[in-house]
């Protein structure tokens, strides 16, 4: 079980609201949506004081890998893209559950996530990009969450521009718009052009726009071994597995480390499943 389901799970033995595990541990209500929805990863330690504020306890042991993560991972890898991405809208605690309903406004959590809808926007306006992050991940077979689509745009100037009608169709505004002293973002192509890195919040979720993802040299690099992907009507052009780790290693956040490994065992599954055919 993962880090956020048990989060989730003692939470709901216990019968009480994220702002209520939140005072309980001494941090903030949205640290804990965050954790609950698999946007970050908390510490072992942090862990176990969140299942212990639950009246539980995590116990630890070291085990060989388990027979039954590497059959879920074959899995996975034997479904479709569009059935691996429709299992990750399943697993998010979206449409009547209780992250909802618990948000008090500080949350950074998503309340809907609709990638295909952005991904639609991005292909209408003929935008030229490389899926990366998380969602890429997850189209590659990795049983994990995320709740925003990461892409690597093409930075030529005609690009920016398709690229910016297509925010604001979708009507992005800058993630944390929320708080006020949050800035309005300029949808144009020159307004794109001056930063390496946007964080937008959407009618359908998060997305998010990094020129240069880190550990790569940006769309012209990832485009090279990049696979075109059908997700039912919409055709999405997604970074290789091997260049998903390779950002991910180079990022080395806390999720990251956690999310390399299982990401490598995929992908030694996906080179065994190789041979095997030939």
């Amino acid at each position: 079980m993962l880090s956020h389901h048990l989060i989730r799970e003692a939470r709901r033995r216990a019968g009480i609201t994220q702002a209520e595990l939140a005072e309980r541990a001494s941090t903030t209500q949205s640290a804990v949506a965050r954790w609950e929805s698999g946007r970050s990863l908390p510490s072992l330690e942090k862990l176990s004081e969140l299942v212990e504020c639950c009246g539980l306890e995590v116990a630890v042991s070291l085990t060989p890998v388990r027979d039954s993560d590497d059959q879920l991972l074959a899995d996975r890898s034997a479904d479709t893209y569009l059935a691996r991405l429709e299992h990750l809208l399943a697993a998010l605690p979206y449409e009547g559950g209780d992250l909802a309903s618990d948000a008090t406004g500080a949350s950074d959590v998503p309340e809907h996530f609709a990638p295909l809808e952005l991904l639609s926007a991005l292909e209408r306006h003929r935008v030229r990009y490389v899926l990366v992050g998380g969602l890429a991940a997850v189209l590659h077979g990795a049983p994990m969450l995320t709740t925003d689509v990461d892409i690597a745009p093409e930075g030529g100037s005609d690009n920016l521009r398709r690229l910016a009608l297509a925010l604001s169709e979708v009507g992005a505004v800058a993630r944390g718009h929320h708080d006020p002293r949050a800035w309005t973002p300029d949808l144009s192509a020159s307004g794109l052009a001056r930063a390496a890195l946007h964080r937008f919040e959407t009618r359908h979720g998060g997305l998010d726009l990094l020129f240069q993802p880190t550990g790569t040299a940006g769309y012209d690099d990832l485009r090279q071994k990049a696979l075109s992907v059908a997700l039912g009507d919409v055709t999405v052009t997604v970074a290789s597995l091997s260049d998903v780790i390779r950002s991910k290693e180079a990022a080395g956040r806390g999720d990251d480390r956690v999310t390399v490994p299982m990401l490598r065992r995929l992908q030694r599954l996906a080179a065994r499943q190789r041979r095997s055919n030939a």
